[in-house]
């Protein structure tokens, strides 16, 4: 871990919900509470801070515990237990998990403590939790699981016979795992408050202080609390709704309960539906593209409900010229020469290649029946990572991996109905203006609307960006070049739209002329992070990385003269008390200082003088009266001879 990064770590405990909870009055030892029965409730933390927060707090009290256990030494018999409820959210399964033994400290507690005689359960309502912990927990109580049985079944060794009545348990009814025992099933009986009586007596009376902050405990009792009496005709008749509707938001599902029994509130619904989800009576899907971020279906129907919402948010935005759906498994949507496929499972890390050969088997299926190949996922990690493994394979050139996001989907859909209008525009006018016998292709250069202008604009300045961006924000001048020159020459070799060298040049001008991308000429005397000798093209990260460097270095120079300096100054990056310092001004900056009349230049500290330097020659203004109190120089000019300016 570098230097930065541990301290961007640190940082958390610098600031609020930890910063209090650290900088208490009145300590508290965690070894005094470890004889003690204790609650550690994370949820404000959590609230406050994000989960991350309250999990590198769990962290923290995890390792205080290991510790002490590892102190302990070996013993038998269980002499401390600890319960992780909502595991989930303190200990889950992460993409960026580098290697097998690459684990947290809740991770270690259960795989390296039993000796010690410390005990783990591990509750979770859902087993999207660590595999590490899910493969060394002795004893596992699985509850119905609708939609994650394919985990439960693995760490269960359930055949796929139980796999199968494992999504179809009963509420009540778990199936129990032991050591040196077979899969056996239990029922188990509601807990009911009322039977619980507490051997101990709490006043309520002492409060917890951290910092400046004090939390009283709740009160054991409430009063005029609303308790509704959930009844099974509400089950029934959203059960029945959601037969007939297939699918509906969280809204849908509150004004339906409403409507059943005005006496519900708004709360009150939200609570009832989260009931019938975790009986399992309905099923919950998260996805973005509907109001409330998830949708409910009846069990079993949950992931063709999210397949339904994708195509429905696709096809509203689509033309509704070539559009097609499709029988053959698992193709959702063919548009022209482009195949769409949804997968709507939950893709953890474990499965990535499962998937990766799912689609690699689609695209042997599909032949050169199509030229393009889109997958859908669920999660925007999840398409990074199978992006990441396909992106080193040759043969999965024609398939691009996107993530069921809104603007995503609406990106993906502007670029299809682009092509579609190119494709319509063309043909149009190939028909009216060209015989039959002449080539397509060639009548294509001949086509001068400015729709279809503006659509090649669109394409490459879209495919510009892209490529710089693929580069680390960094392109020699000449490659970009090469790349117009290639890309237009292969777009008349294949079924996509013909694009203009020409255009790509102009929309590469259009780029630096909005200061998109900026063009910066380094020399033999100043170069930067590998950027060698010549003309590069970079994005606006890379030039900030670049300014900073620069200003630095003046900042360095005028310390080593003893000529203090301050930064920030509107967009002024340095002035001193003489001279202003402005490093890559924007072309409208630039334009504002040389418009400026008056004797100052900067309103904070009153200076007088300027200086200007330019990412490269070809940003000189032309023909512009410079002031003799603004001095503009270029990188290109010897660096040295810059800061000897100062």
């Amino acid at each position: 871990m570098t230097r930065d990064a541990l301290i961007n770590r640190l940082q958390i405990i610098t600031r609020k919900p930890l910063k209090t909870i650290f900088s208490t009055k009145r300590p508290t030892k965690l070894a005094d509470l470890l004889n003690r029965r204790v609650i550690f409730d994370l949820s404000y933390v959590a609230r406050k801070g994000g989960l991350d927060t309250a999990r590198f707090l769990y962290n923290l009290v995890a390792k205080r515990i290991f510790d002490n256990a590892m102190r302990r030494g070996i013993k038998q018999g269980l002499h401390h237990v600890i319960v992780l409820e909502e595991a989930n959210n303190l200990v889950p399964e992460s993409y960026i998990r580098s290697s097998s033994a690459d684990v947290t400290t809740g991770e270690s507690m259960v795989m390296l403590q039993r000796a010690t005689g410390q005990g783990v359960i591990v509750v979770s309502t859902r087993p999207n939790i660590s595999s590490n912990i899910l493969a060394n927990t002795a004893t596992k109580i699985m509850f119905r699981l609708p939609y994650d049985s394919a985990i439960g079944a693995r760490f269960l060794s359930l055949d796929e016979s139980q796999e199968r009545y494992l999504r179809m348990l009963k509420c009540g009814k778990a199936i129990v795992v032991m050591p040196h025992t077979e899969a056996f099933e239990i029922i188990t009986e509601p807990f009911i408050m009322s039977d619980f009586k507490s051997d101990e007596t709490h006043t309520g009376s002492e409060a917890i202080e951290y910092g400046q902050e004090s939390f009283e405990p709740m009160e054991s009792t409430r009063k005029s609390v609303k308790v509704f009496d959930r009844n099974p005709e509400i089950s029934t008749h959203v059960v029945a709704w959601l037969a007939s509707q297939k699918m509906a938001t969280e809204d849908q599902l509150v004004k339906l309960l409403r409507s059943i029994n005005n006496s519900i509130d708004k709360s009150d619904a939200q609570e009832i539906i989260s009931d019938l989800v975790s009986i399992g009576s309905i099923e919950r899907e998260a996805i973005p593209l509907v109001d409330g971020g998830a949708i409910f279906a009846l069990p079993g129907h949950g992931l063709e409900s999210v397949r339904n919402v994708i195509l429905e948010f696709i096809k509203e935005r689509l033309y509704k010229t070539n559009i097609s759906d499709t029988e053959t498994d698992p193709i959702d949507l063919i548009i022209d020469d482009t195949a769409i496929m949804i997968i709507t499972e939950h893709i953890t890390s474990s499965l990535i290649h499962l998937v990766i050969e799912r689609i690699k088997s689609v695209m042997i299926e599909l032949g050169h029946e199509v030229s393009r190949l889109i997958v859908i996922v669920r999660g925007s990690v999840a398409a990074a990572k199978i992006r990441e493994i396909i992106m080193k394979m040759n043969e999965f050139d024609a398939v691009s991996i996107i993530s069921a996001f809104p603007s995503t989907l609406e990106k993906l859909v502007e670029e299809i109905n682009q092509s579609i209008s190119d494709t319509n525009e063309i043909q149009s006018s190939y028909v009216s203006t060209n015989p039959p016998s002449e080539n397509l292709i060639e009548a294509v250069h001949d086509v001068g609307h400015a729709s279809h202008r503006e659509i090649q604009m669109r394409l490459w300045t879209s495919l510009l960006q892209e490529f710089v961006e693929s580069s680390d924000g960094r392109l020699k001048w000449h490659r970009l070049l090469n790349f117009i020159e290639t890309t237009s020459v292969q777009s008349l070799k294949s079924r996509t739209i013909p694009l203009k060298a020409e255009d790509g040049r102009r929309a590469l001008t259009e780029l630096l002329a909005d200061d998109v991308l900026v063009a910066i000429r380094f020399t033999s005397n100043y170069t930067y992070n590998n950027m060698d000798a010549g003309l590069w093209v970079v994005n606006s990260t890379v030039l900030e990385e670049i300014r900073n460097a620069i200003t630095r270095s003046i900042f360095e120079q005028l310390a080593q003269k003893g000529i203090s300096s301050q930064n920030n100054h509107g967009f002024f990056d340095l002035c001193d008390s003489h001279q202003s310092y402005i490093v890559f001004p924007t072309q409208e900056q630039l334009k504002t200082i040389l418009d400026i009349t008056n004797s100052e230049y900067c309103r904070t500290c009153h200076t007088k003088r300027i200086l200007c330097i330019l990412p490269a020659s070809e940003y000189l203004p032309d023909n512009q009266n410079v002031p003799n109190s603004c001095k503009i120089v270029t990188l290109d000019s010897e660096f040295k001879f810059i800061l000897n300016m100062i």
